[in-house]
This record gives C-alpha cells, sequence and structure tokens, in this order.
C-alpha cells in the first residue's frame, strides 16, 4: 500500500476508505436482508429503477436541448454552390 519511500499518499489515504466502507455497506446490506427482507429489496429495486429511469430522463433532456451540429455535407454542398436548391433551379432550365 505504500509508495517506495514508505509514505502513504492522499490517494491511497481516500481509496483506502472507499474500499473500506464499501465492505461496510456490503455486510450491513446483508444485514438488512437478512432481517428485512421484503422491504429492504423493495426498496433496492425502487432506488434502482429510479436511477435508470432519471438517467434515461437526463439524457433525454440533454438531447432535446443540445443546439444541432451542422451537417458536414449541407456546409460543403453550400460553400461550392451546389446545394439542393441551385440544384432544383438548374433541372428547371
Amino acid at each position: 500500500m505504500a509508495e517506495e519511500g514508505g509514505t502513504v499518499n492522499r490517494r491511497q489515504i481516500i481509496g483506502a476508505v472507499i474500499f473500506t466502507m464499501s465492505l461496510e455497506g456490503v455486510i450491513a446490506y446483508a444485514i438488512m436482508v437478512y432481517y428485512y427482507p421484503v422491504p429492504v429489496l423493495q426498496l433496492t429495486v425502487f432506488i434502482m429503477v429510479a436511477l435508470m429511469l432519471g438517467l434515461t430522463a437526463w439524457i433525454g433532456y440533454t438531447m432535446m436541448t443540445a443546439k444541432p451540429k451542422p451537417e458536414k455535407e449541407e456546409e460543403e454542398g453550400e460553400a461550392r454552390g451546389t446545394g439542393e436548391k441551385q440544384g432544383k433551379n438548374m433541372e428547371r432550365s
């Protein structure tokens, strides 16, 4: 866990804290499922579904409010003067 000099840096301490808290969370969850299986599982499923739908809503909102990027084909056609409008006008003549 220590670096070459024998000291522990801040990143390693934070990693150890996250690791320990995760293991404690798994143990606490297992105990709760053992003593209160139905409510804990219902709450777990509700939270997971709410997170998934929230993520989906966020993605949809982001796509809905994003400014569209101009397509490269349209830009190139307009720059060359060979856009659809000009092509249609040429067909009519």
